[in-house]
Formats: C-alpha cells, structure tokens, sequence
C-alpha cells in the first residue's frame, strides 16, 4: 500500500525536525550553557540561544 503523507504530517515531521535539531544543539552545548547561565530558563531557537532569565514568564513574555 503507498504511503501518501498528508499536509499536517509533512508540516508536524518539519516541526519535530526542527526541535530535534534544538534539543541537539542544547546538549552538545550544555556544559557551557550551566557555566555561563546558572538557574536560569533559557531559550533556543534555531540551535541559538536567543534569552534566558529566572522566571519563566518573563522568557515568554519576551518571546511573545
């Protein structure tokens, strides 16, 4: 039977791709991550650190 992926699916596959690639930068990257900005939440997209701060809130607040 032929696969024939749907529109969400190809959108969904592009999305999780993407964080993957984030949440790959962000490991690789975590000993100076923890060195340089301890106790923070931090942001990151596009395998770039974009914000960090103490309170989460306020990282959404920025971002939005």
């Amino acid at each position: 039977m032929l696969f024939i992926p749907t529109f969400l699916q190809v959108i969904l596959t592009a999305k999780f791709e993407k964080l993957k690639y984030n949440f790959s930068w962000f490991y690789s990257n975590y000993d100076m991550i923890e060195k340089d900005i301890r106790n923070q939440y931090v942001a990151v997209k596009d395998r770039k650190h974009i914000d960090n701060d103490v309170g989460l809130e306020a990282i959404i607040k920025d971002l939005i």
